[in-house]
């Protein structure tokens, strides 16, 4: 009587982890429930070798059913987790370039200098790309280069030349001002991006090409901090 009343638990059990797992609503927690819990403890003192086997065969075709329903398939397995996973490694990458930015700020002008020349690292690429949304004609601007020879760069992890190493230098300087002025992230890199008419209808951005573009924001950025009403505002 006592195993027969073991079984029909069992049947029980087994019929209602069968319904969750074809109806596919269930959570990972509620499985493990299922899974691990030790109502059947009663029968266990009598039969510890039934119950121990059991048990391993329900876990093994619970794992086995979940692996059919949720198991991507071949073509999911490429296209489903690249997306999530780029869009994670999208906003990773734009919060390393507003840190980068910071970090360039806080240098010395011969810290600053002695990381020109040495060129800066090759996750740059990646960091500004996704920070500003930039597409391939303006990253080949910025960079000086053709983004066949960014991607090689990123690939070989070779550090940037010395010249977008310097305009990368000016990005993060007035990138580090503009976010002081604006206060996050997601406004300041809007500005970067924005023709600005107090700067001649000209992109920030493109403006720190040059030395005397990027001096040019930093006066702009001053006087309208300064509340000098006699400059036109530069937001």
């Amino acid at each position: 009587m006592e195993r027969r009343l073991f079984w029909c638990k069992r049947a029980r059990t087994a019929a209602a982890l069968f319904i969750h797992i074809q109806a596919a609503d269930f959570s990972t927690r509620a499985l493990l429930r299922h899974l691990w819990r030790g109502s059947f403890s009663s029968a266990a003192s009598a039969h510890p070798a039934i119950i121990g086997n059991t048990l391993q065969l329900e876990r093994r075709a619970a794992w086995d059913s979940l692996g059919r329903l949720f198991r991507p398939s071949r073509q999911a397995r490429i296209l489903i987790p690249p997306l999530a996973s780029k869009a994670h490694g999208r906003r990773d990458a734009a919060a390393h370039f507003w840190l980068l930015a910071h970090q360039v700020s806080q240098r010395s002008e011969a810290e600053r200098l002695a990381n020109i020349q040495a060129g800066f690292a090759h996750g740059w690429i990646r960091a500004v790309r996704d920070a500003l949304a930039l597409g391939p004609r303006q990253m080949e601007a910025l960079f000086n280069a053709s983004i066949s020879t960014l991607e090689r760069r990123q690939r070989q992890k070779q550090p940037l030349d010395p010249v977008a190493s310097e305009r990368l230098d000016r990005l993060a300087m007035i990138a580090s001002h503009i976010l002081r002025v604006l206060e996050t992230p997601e406004r300041a890199g809007r500005w970067l991006v924005t023709p600005n008419a107090a700067l001649g209808g000209c992109i920030p951005l493109q403006l720190c090409e040059t030395g005397l573009g990027t001096a040019r924001m930093h006066r702009a950025l001053e006087h309208a901090q300064s509340g000098d009403k006699g400059e036109p505002s530069v937001f």
